[in-house]
């Protein structure tokens, strides 16, 4: 007779394992279902940064010497320029962007109002116009709300130069956001 008692016991046991065992997979099933939930609905911050054209170099900005630079170490610095403008013509310069497809075009009397005021315009200046356009921004979101922010951040180079004597006369550095 004493082996009803154990086996009631025993079965009793298994029960409360199985029970216990019901209620760890419950448990478990309802956590991993509300850490979904959170990696879901949860908190993103994202920063990018896009690079459209080739960045000048400002080191070499600052080392152009009026005076005394030459055409053949502007070429050497910026690489060619995006345009060249020669008086009494029409530019065409190239959109922002990688693919570049189409040109914008600008009279060139436009980039030498930009020295007019401090210098005598003759027939020999020339321009080279580079410039660099890169956008900045940052996104964040809280669940299925989100906010971005983006900035334009362009910088545009002219020089002024000698093209009889080959020497840069002035530059002009403007960087917007």
């Amino acid at each position: 007779m004493e082996s009803a008692p154990k086996r009631d016991c025993y079965q009793t046991g298994v029960k409360n394992i199985v029970k216990s065992l019901w209620k760890m997979k419950m448990i478990l099933s309802h956590a991993f279902f509300a850490f979904m939930l959170i990696c879901m609905s949860g908190c993103m911050v994202s920063g990018v940064e896009y690079i459209i054209d080739e960045p000048l170099n400002e080191a070499q900005i600052k080392e152009i010497q009026r005076a005394e630079t030459t055409k053949q170490e502007i070429l050497k610095w910026f690489g060619p320029p995006v345009a060249i403008a020669r008086q009494g013509t029409t530019m065409k310069i190239p959109p922002p962007g990688p693919t570049k497809k189409g040109y914008e075009e600008v009279l060139s009397e436009t980039f030498f109002e930009l020295f007019s005021a401090k210098h005598e315009i003759i027939e020999g200046h020339i321009i080279y116009y580079y410039y660099y356009r890169e956008i900045k921004g940052s996104f964040a979101a809280i669940g299925l709300l989100g906010t971005s922010k983006k900035r334009l951040v362009v910088s545009k180079l002219w020089i002024l130069i000698n093209d009889k004597t080959g020497i840069v006369e002035d530059y002009l550095l403007r960087t917007s956001e």
